[in-house]
Order: C-alpha cells, then sequence, then structure tokens
C-alpha cells in the first residue's frame, strides 16, 4: 500500500533530476510504500529511460507556473502523505522511513518540515553543521511567533498529509512561486499540528541555475504575487496579518532587487508598517532598513546586499 508520495517538479532543468530520483529510489522505506509522481515540461530520453525502468508517475506538461505543475502533480498523488522535493534537491537515504514513523506517530501531524545540508553542483555537503536542539510538535499560533521562518522554508524539506490541502488545489494552481510560503499558510487552517525536525534530511544544491542565488531575478516580487494569491482564500486574522507583515519584509527586498528602493518608496513602506507593527525581530530588522533607506538609499541598499546574497532564511 503507497504510504507517502514523493513529488517531483521540474522546469526547463535537466542537470540534477535524475539525482533527485535516485536519491528517492535508493530510500530505506520499503518500495512498495512509496511512489514518486514527476512532473516537468521538457522531453528527455536519458531521464525518460530512468523514469519507465523505474515505473515511476511522470506527466509532461507544456510551459505553465509552478502552482499549475503542482496542481496536477497533486492530483496523481495516491499517498496519504506528500513530501515535495525540487528537482536539483536530493533526500537523505532515511528521509521516508522518518516520515511514515513521524506521522504514524502522531495522528494530528498535519505538516512537517525538516533539516537540510548544503551541497555543491557535484552534490558534495558543504561544511556540514551540527543541529542543535530536538524535534518540536506545536500548534500553528505558536508556530507562527517562534519558528515560522524556519517551517516554511524550503519547499524540499516539506511534507504533509494531503487531505490538508486537497480542497485548496485550485488555489495552489494559481501560484507562480513559493510553493512552501503558500503550504504554510494554507494548512493553518486546519487545526492540526506542525512539526520542526531539525534532523538534515534534505540535501539542498547551491548552484548557478538555481532561483534563489540567480542574480538577475526578481523572486521576491513573485513570492509577492503568491502572498496576494493566498489573501484571497485565508480567513483567519492571525494569518492575514502575519502575510501582510511577510509581504512587507519582502516589498522591502522586492524593491531593492528591482532597484526602487529610494527615499519616496521608503516613506510609503513606513506608512504600511504603521499599520502592521513589528511582532518579530525579522520585522524589526527590516522596518530599520527601511528607516536607514528613507535617510540614506546607499546604506540601505547594503545591508540588502547582504541579505539577499545569504538567502531566505534572513528574510
Amino acid at each position: 500500500m503507497v504510504t507517502i508520495s514523493v513529488l517531483i517538479t521540474a522546469y526547463n532543468r535537466r542537470n540534477f533530476i535524475a539525482d533527485a530520483v535516485r536519491s528517492v529510489l535508493n530510500q530505506t522505506l520499503k518500495n512498495d510504500e512509496f511512489e514518486i509522481v514527476v512532473v516537468k515540461n521538457f522531453a528527455d530520453p536519458s531521464i525518460d529511460e530512468l523514469i519507465q525502468k523505474n515505473s515511476i508517475i511522470s506527466l509532461l506538461m507544456g510551459e505553465c507556473s509552478i502552482g499549475e505543475m503542482m496542481h496536477d502533480g497533486l492530483k496523481l498523488c495516491r499517498g496519504e502523505i506528500i513530501a515535495l522535493l525540487d528537482d536539483d534537491d536530493m533526500f537523505e537515504p532515511a528521509k521516508l522511513q522518518k516520515l511514515k514513523k513521524i506521522f504514524s506517530e502522531n495522528e494530528n501531524l498535519c505538516y512537517y518540515r525538516n533539516g537540510y545540508n548544503e551541497m555543491d553542483s557535484q552534490g558534495n555537503i558543504i561544511s556540514p553543521k551540527h543541529r542543535a536542539g530536538s524535534l518540536k510538535i506545536m500548534r500553528w499560533a505558536q508556530a507562527l511567533h517562534m519558528q515560522s521562518n524556519k517551517l516554511r522554508m524550503n519547499a524540499s524539506c516539506i511534507s504533509f498529509r494531503k487531505d490538508v490541502i486537497e480542497n485548496k488545489y485550485d488555489v495552489i494552481g494559481r501560484i507562480n512561486g513559493a510553493p512552501d510560503l503558500a503550504l504554510f499558510y494554507l494548512a493553518q487552517e486546519e487545526e492540526c499540528n506542525f512539526c520542526l525536525d531539525p534532523e538534515p534530511l534534505t540535501r539542498y544544491r547551491i548552484h548557478c541555475l538555481s532561483a534563489i542565488h540567480s542574480r538577475n531575478r526578481n523572486d521576491y516580487a513573485r513570492e509577492i504575487e503568491t502572498l496576494n494569491v493566498l489573501a484571497e482564500s485565508i480567513r483567519n486574522k492571525k494569518a492575514l496579518d502575519d502575510l501582510e507583515r511577510t509581504k512587507l519584509r519582502l516589498s522591502v527586498l522586492s524593491a531593492y532587487k528591482s532597484g526602487n528602493l529610494n527615499r519616496s518608496y521608503s516613506l510609503k513602506l513606513l506608512r504600511r508598517f504603521s499599520k502592521f507593527p513589528p511582532r518579530k525581530v525579522s520585522d524589526i530588522f527590516f522596518l530599520t532598513v527601511v528607516l536607514i533607506s528613507s535617510a540614506s538609499p546607499f546604506a540601505g541598499d547594503k545591508v540588502l546586499h547582504w541579505i539577499d546574497i545569504r538567502g531566505p532564511k534572513y528574510s
């Protein structure tokens, strides 16, 4: 019986998807307890041969968004638990075994996020670090105030019960980026638990084709678009307020990326901050950056450049 479905999405990139697929095929969990679903927008002889040889479910799509790929891929998944995997990342061999254990032992758990190690383009781990702390299970309200940035970052670290988002496929189909953010906010509508596990069960690849490490794209703007879509479907006021604060932080980064963080725009952001006062350290930090930018855009740009090159864990 299929317990877990691993959904792999690939848009235009062929370089690493075979590694991603093999990392799932090499799991310690029995093969009949999980399935792999690959959704991609290209045909490739060697990749397609690997898929067919291992009886992997595959869907070929045309020009589409990440939301549309996930929408169609999720409909093909038969497992009770969905584990997401980007085409350039990998799972450690024990990941699915851990997923089965943690979800079976916690019936009210709906959302799980594990730790990760960074790897280079060759798949070698870069400076592995000991992850301090123990596994934490919490309600969404607690997650919101304590661990929200860690819980909602990096799709390849996120797994969830399928029935939590089955009635939200249409919302997912409308997003054009940041599926990890979308799932975190969509799952909060259910009365269930969230889990943060520091164990590095995912390998996150650092390479020049990665969207996060691309210097010529404004992915922050796409994340804001996703949050705007989510705001139309979320009813929980605490969730909506947190979503607005997240949009504020991303708006600062997006303006920096597009070269629009001048004094005039900084003052507009300050007015928005007054409507949604800081609740977390990250909110206070970005408010401080905007205050700096309102006085000296050059100084603000220097701070935001430091954040931008270090990725989403600082935003």
